[in-house]
């Protein structure tokens, strides 16, 4: 994706249709029934947005073990007497990459973050629209309130 110029038409022709042209044909019509189609959905919702959680710790921390094994460059031009290259600009750079890899690996790096609440909270919700199709009176439940409410605080970060 080199511009901005087919993700502005997705959402164009996402919000047109949501907005215009499906309540627009969908007017004189019954509801489709798409129980199934909805149970097939909520699950890949599930797996996808658990797998993304799960790659996204293990990449973070592998990324902060290579950074970490990075250090090695360093121990190793000193041991064998390598001084102009092991200048102040190598030191800083492999110190402060490895800090930054911490942060992250951490949970301080706020994109990551970001990405791995989404992902959990849409786990756990996608879990729930499952339930409720296998079982309509979980509609109903006491927790369908923290759902929403941990869906709310999730979009204030």
């Amino acid at each position: 994706m080199d511009g901005p110029e087919y993700f502005i038409m997705v959402l164009a022709a996402y919000m047109y249709f949501v907005s215009i042209l499906g309540p627009k044909l969908m007017k004189d019509r019954p509801p489709f029934d798409l129980k199934w189609f909805m149970y097939g959905y909520n699950t890949v919702q599930v797996v996808l947005n658990l797998y993304i959680v799960y790659e996204t710790a293990w990449v973070v921390h592998l990324y902060f073990l290579i950074k970490l094994l990075d250090l090695s460059d360093t121990l190793i031009m000193v041991l064998r007497k390598k001084d102009r290259q092991a200048s102040f600009l190598h030191k800083y750079h492999h110190m402060s990459v490895l800090v930054a890899a911490w942060i992250g690996a951490a949970g301080g790096s706020n994109i990551l973050l970001f990405g791995t609440i989404n992902c959990s909270i849409h786990a756990v919700m996608y879990s729930y629209y499952t339930a409720t199709i296998i079982n309509p009176d979980l509609r109903y439940c006491k927790y369908k309130r923290h759902l929403t409410e941990v869906q709310l605080v999730s979009q204030g970060h």
